[in-house]
């Protein structure tokens, strides 16, 4: 089993490796080949109805959706209409090519974990084994990367998870998973495959999440607690809310108006923790 065969029952068997390209570029010429054609079929229509405004029994096509119908049906010479019911065709298959080029480009990325694995798996030999060559195997290719998107559901995928994933794992198989984790074995002909669940780097994130969480406002509390120059402490609040805003917005993708109040609040209770210090010390 080789070729398309063996790449579908692949993607058959781990969904997020269903990535395909877009074909961005060839998208938007047949859209804009549609809209030029729609364009000069407008001038036409203009150029008739002007013609028809000069004629004593079409000009009422002006100004009657009725006239210009019953022309067409008496079997008159009613080029309007014919032109019409051209332009309302060819209309609704631009607004339907519009709507469904949306719907593509509204698909999510690959994770780069995944078009990784996938091009990589193309070229083992108990893989792809190169068997998808020439032009048909230009989809997976590194310059096709911007071009692709993955019919794998991942709009609820957890982003720093997703960040980990990519990032940690590589380095984590190199070294360390391809001694420790055994390869899955399947029935249709598709061994030797390590499979890392999504769920377990959530879990990471979000155990680096509790970390950080007890960790900055504790660091803070302890260096505000030591330092005694004024100077030094507005230092330590700076460089504590740019930390603990830096956190929110790259590991927790917080929203800028919930990293805006969060600093903001952090701000301010490292100020009230500095006063109370001050007067401890000075009772």
């Amino acid at each position: 089993m080789t070729g398309y065969e063996k790449l579908s029952r692949l993607i058959g068997v781990y969904p997020e490796l269903a990535i395909y390209r877009k074909f961005s570029t060839l998208c938007a010429k047949m859209l804009l080949y549609k809209q030029a054609e729609l364009q000069h079929l407008e001038n036409e229509l203009d150029i008739i109805s002007q013609i028809d405004s000069h004629d004593s029994e079409k000009s009422v096509f002006a100004v009657s959706w009725k006239a210009i119908d019953k022309g067409l049906t008496e079997g008159g010479d009613n080029l309007q209409k014919q032109k019409i019911s051209e332009i309302n065709e060819k209309l609704s298959e631009y607004y339907s090519a519009l709507l469904k080029v949306r719907q593509v480009h509204s698909l999510a990325k690959p994770a780069d974990s995944d078009i990784n694995f996938l091009r990589e798996w193309l070229e083992r030999p108990d893989g792809g084994d190169y068997s998808i060559k020439g032009v048909e195997a230009e989809p997976w290719k590194l310059c096709r990367a911007a071009d692709l998107v993955t019919l794998s559901q991942s709009d609820g995928r957890d982003v720093f998870a997703q960040s980990l994933s990519d990032n940690i794992l590589p380095w984590y198989h190199r070294h360390f998973g391809h001694r420790q984790k055994g390869a899955t074995k399947l029935n249709d002909g598709l061994d030797n495959i390590w499979e890392y669940k999504h769920e377990n780097f959530v879990v990471l994130g979000n155990i680096i999440c509790m970390v950080l969480s007890s960790v900055i406002p504790t660091t803070s509390m302890f260096a505000l607690y030591f330092v005694k120059s004024v100077v030094a402490r507005l230092a330590v609040i700076t460089v504590m809310s740019f930390f603990f805003s830096f956190v929110m917005m790259v590991v927790v993708h917080g929203r800028r108006v919930e990293v805006f109040t969060a600093t903001t609040a952090f701000a301010a209770v490292q100020v009230v923790f500095v006063g109370g210090v001050d007067i401890i010390s000075s009772s």
